[in-house]
């Protein structure tokens, strides 16, 4: 008997029992065991991967005096204040130093993200093919509605072409909604094909292929 596909059968029928009743004991309790796993996995890579190599083994670490990084480590410790109610405010300052450097971390080295949504937002009207210049047009139209559907500082009722330009974006916003949700349903299917035949196949042998 395999041991591992054992544990992983039990634990996934005993997440299935959340369908049945939201506040049952299994369930409650394969979710303190799943979140104290990852919890436990994520401390042990990241002491491993970054913490304890930056003490020891990196050249540009504290072993060869680069006594630089004792300030981004005291500030993630101080972190932990948040656990002490009488200081429990200190741990906003590594928290906000830490949100800043990430916005600017990814406005200044990953434009090409951004730069990249608006031009690909340009589309040739007249192309070779009738088909792609309505492509492109329905593209244009439902951009540009999508757009005027977030501008909040002009009247929509009084202004034809805003009001239009309302109604196009309010559907192209449910449409692509719709399809976000369309494929979250299909990808939770497959999740759930998968852990069937987890259960059917590799553990009770019952379905194969």
């Amino acid at each position: 008997m395999d041991w591992g596909i054992l544990a992983g059968a039990i634990c996934t029928i005993a997440v299935w029992t959340y369908l049945a009743d939201h506040q049952n004991p299994i369930w409650e309790l394969i979710q303190h065991i799943y979140i104290g796993l990852a919890y436990g996995w994520s401390i042990g890579y990241y002491w491993h991967t970054y913490i304890w190599p930056t003490f020891t083994g990196n050249k540009d670490s504290l072993a060869a005096g680069q006594w630089v990084y004792i300030i981004p480590i005291i500030a993630g410790l101080l972190v932990y204040t948040r656990y002490i109610p009488s200081i429990a405010w200190v741990a906003r300052y590594p928290l906000s130093l830490a949100l800043g450097w990430g916005a600017g971390y990814v406005l200044g080295f990953t434009p090409a993200v951004f730069i990249g949504q608006l031009t690909n937002s340009f589309y040739d009207l007249w192309t070779d093919s009738v088909s792609g210049t309505i492509n492109n047009w329905i593209l244009l139209l439902t951009l540009l509605g999508t757009v005027m559907y977030f501008f909040f500082t002009i009247r929509r009722d009084a202004n034809p072409v805003m009001k239009g330009g309302v109604w196009l974006g309010r559907w192209a916003i449910m449409v692509a909604l719709g399809a976000a949700f369309g494929n979250t349903v299909l990808y939770r299917y497959n999740l759930f094909y998968a852990r069937m035949h987890y259960i059917l196949g590799d553990w009770l042998h019952l379905a194969g292929g």
